[in-house]
């Protein structure tokens, strides 16, 4: 009799050690999954900024799309400016040579031509 009550005792201790082993098993797999949770909201979250974040960059950029046209505008001017200046300056040559042919010319035109750009970026920048 009193090895029942032993054997008894022994197995309701295994089945509390065993109940109390799940209880705690239950616990740590909830907290995991909240703890999961807690990560897919932050990465939700995370996910969220960024997107809001490239909208806002595409939208700016989408705003400051003037500074194009006035790039066009400013390299159109040079270009104006360079075309014109390089005109003035072989009509000048050919009074001075006698109305040289502009081929022969060329050469002499090209070595002006960096000073010419130089001019119209300044004058073109006043412009504007």
């Amino acid at each position: 009799m009193a090895r029942d009550i032993r054997e008894e005792e022994a197995l309701r201790r295994k089945q509390e050690a065993l109940i109390k082993a799940r209880d705690l098993v239950d616990r740590l797999e909830t907290g995991d999954t909240r703890l999961g949770w807690k990560k897919e909201k932050q990465l939700l979250l995370l996910l969220g900024v960024v997107a809001i974040a490239v909208v806002g960059f595409v939208g700016l950029s989408m705003m400051m799309g003037g500074s194009k046209e006035k790039d066009l505008e400013r390299h159109r001017c040079e270009q104006d400016y360079v075309v014109k200046r390089v005109w003035e300056y072989g009509e000048q040559l050919k009074k001075e040579r006698g109305g040289a042919d502009m081929n022969a010319l060329a050469g002499d035109i090209d070595k002006k031509r960096p000073g010419f750009k130089e001019e119209a970026k300044a004058a073109c920048a006043k412009t504007k």
